[in-house]
């Protein structure tokens, strides 16, 4: 019996047939519960593990990333003459001119 693993459930299935070109239909109740829907474009990540098993996972959304990274530190205040250097550094960097820090 083969298992296909899901975070919260597991659904186990007799066989899923490979065609001769090594394509596998998903079983409807792993789309089901991927939320993939038949001529849709959602992706879905696929991994193998060491031992041989097989995770399926939805591709993560930009809102299922939002909150992973922490935040950047704060930066110290610059004052406006130190901001106008850096900026026209900056300037002058990216149109090919050297700059002397």
């Amino acid at each position: 019996m083969n298992t296909v693993k899901h975070t919260s459930q597991l659904v186990e299935f007799r066989r899923i047939p490979v065609s001769s070109q090594g394509q596998v239909t998903l079983p409807k109740a792993v789309r089901e519960r991927l939320g993939i829907m038949a001529g849709g474009s959602q992706r879905i990540n696929i991994f193998v593990k060491p031992d041989g098993t097989i995770v399926i996972e939805p591709e993560p959304t930009i809102d299922d990333l939002f909150g992973i990274l922490k935040p950047a530190a704060p930066m110290k205040p610059a004052n406006i003459e130190e901001l106008r250097g850096a900026m026209a550094n900056e300037s002058a960097t990216r149109l090919g001119y050297d700059v002397e820090e």
